[in-house]
C-alpha cells in the first residue's frame, strides 16, 4: 500500500531566485554592431528619417520642375497662336485691300495711306480692322471714290457702334439717306448728328431711325419731304406705337405715295383740305398730313378712321392716325 509522505526542500527555491537575478544582471540584448544599450534603437530611427526627409525634398523638387516645364510649354503655346493669329490677320487685311483696290484701282501709295486711315478708324471706333474694312468695301461699291469713302467710313462706324447695326447695314442707311437727300447736300456727319439728337430727344434709337430712313428715304424725298421731317415723324410714330423702325419706314412710304395721289388729292380737297400752294404745285406729303390734321381735328374718332382708312388704307391707320395726333 503505498503511502504519500509530504516533504520540503530547502535551499531550491533559494538557489533558483539566486539564479534568476544574476542571469538579469549579466543580461544582454544583441542591438547590432556598434549598439551597446537601449538607445542604440534610435539610430535606425534617425536614418530612416532622414531618408524620408530626402526623399520629401526629392519628390518638390520633381515638382517644382513640373510645374517649370508646362509654365515654359503654356508660354511657348501662347506665342506659337500669337504668330498664327498675327499671320491669319496679315493675310486677311492684304485679301480685304486686294477687294478694296479692285474696285477702287488707286496706286500702291494712295492704298497704304487708305490702309493707315481704316487702322485709324477702327482704333477711334473701337472696331475691328475685318468690320471697318467690310464698311470700305461696301461704300467702295457704290462708286465712290477714294477721298468719299474715307470720309464717309468713320461716321458709318460711330452709327455701327451706336445702333448696333453691323457695317454693311449702316452704311446701307446712312448711304440711302445721304442718297436720297442729296439735292439739299446731306452729309454723313449731318445724317450721324441728326440721328443722335433725334435719339435723346425721343424714345427711338439709332437702329430703328437708320432703318425708317432706309425704307422710306428715297419716297419721302420724292413727296417733298425733308430730312429733318422724315427723322421727325418716325421718332413721333416709334414713341407712341413702338413698331420699330423698319415697319414705320414700309408705313410711310405707303402713306407718302398714297396721299399724293390724285384721287387721294382730291378726297382731302372734299374735305377742305389745302392740298396746293398760290403756285398751283402740290404740298409735300408732311405739310398734306398737318392740314388734314388741322382740318379733321374736331370730328368724332369714328369718322376719323373712316376718312384714314380712306386714304392709307387699313394696315397703316395706327401710324398715319399717330402721325396726326401729334
Amino acid at each position: 500500500m503505498p503511502l504519500n509522505v509530504p516533504a520540503r526542500v530547502t535551499g531550491l527555491e533559494a538557489s533558483i531566485i539566486a539564479s534568476a537575478k544574476k542571469a538579469g544582471r549579466n543580461l544582454k540584448i544583441n542591438l547590432g554592431t556598434s549598439a551597446k544599450s537601449i538607445e542604440g534603437l534610435s539610430q535606425p530611427l534617425g536614418r530612416i528619417t532622414g531618408k524620408a526627409d530626402q526623399f520629401t525634398k526629392s519628390m518638390e523638387a520633381a515638382n517644382a520642375r513640373v510645374l517649370a516645364f508646362g509654365a515654359s510649354v503654356g508660354v511657348l503655346s501662347a506665342v506659337t497662336r500669337g504668330f498664327q493669329e498675327l499671320i491669319k490677320t496679315t493675310v486677311e487685311v492684304e485679301k480685304s485691300l486686294t477687294q478694296i483696290n479692285t474696285i477702287l484701282n488707286v496706286t500702291s501709295g494712295q492704298l497704304d495711306k487708305f490702309k493707315n486711315t481704316v487702322f485709324e478708324v477702327a482704333r477711334n471706333t473701337e472696331q475691328s480692322f475685318s468690320t471697318v474694312a467690310e464698311a470700305a468695301l461696301e461704300l467702295s461699291r457704290q462708286g465712290l471714290s477714294s477721298e468719299k469713302v474715307i470720309q464717309r467710313l468713320n461716321d458709318a462706324m460711330i452709327l455701327s457702334r451706336l445702333s448696333g447695326l453691323g457695317a454693311a447695314e449702316a452704311v446701307a442707311g446712312m448711304t440711302a439717306a445721304i442718297n436720297s437727300f442729296n439735292r439739299a447736300g446731306v452729309t454723313s456727319e449731318q445724317v450721324l448728328n441728326k440721328l443722335s439728337a433725334a435719339s435723346i430727344k425721343a424714345a427711338v434709337s439709332e437702329r430703328d431711325l437708320i432703318e425708317g430712313l432706309k425704307r422710306s428715304a428715297s419716297v419721302a424725298q420724292t413727296a417733298g419731304v425733308s430730312l429733318d421731317e422724315l427723322v421727325g415723324v418716325i421718332s413721333a410714330v416709334q414713341q407712341k406705337t413702338a413698331r420699330g423702325g423698319s415697319v414705320i419706314g414700309n408705313s410711310f412710304k405707303t402713306i407718302f405715295t398714297r396721299i399724293q395721289s390724285l384721287d387721294k388729292l382730291k378726297t382731302m380737297q372734299n374735305l377742305g383740305v389745302q392740298v396746293t400752294d398760290v403756285s398751283g404745285a402740290v404740298l409735300s406729303g408732311t405739310k398734306l398730313i398737318q392740314n388734314l390734321a388741322k382740318t379733321i381735328e374736331d370730328l368724332p374718332q369714328s369718322r376719323r378712321l373712316q376718312i384714314a382708312e380712306n386714304l392709307v388704307g387699313k394696315f397703316q391707320i395706327a401710324p398715319f392716325l399717330a402721325i396726326l395726333d401729334d
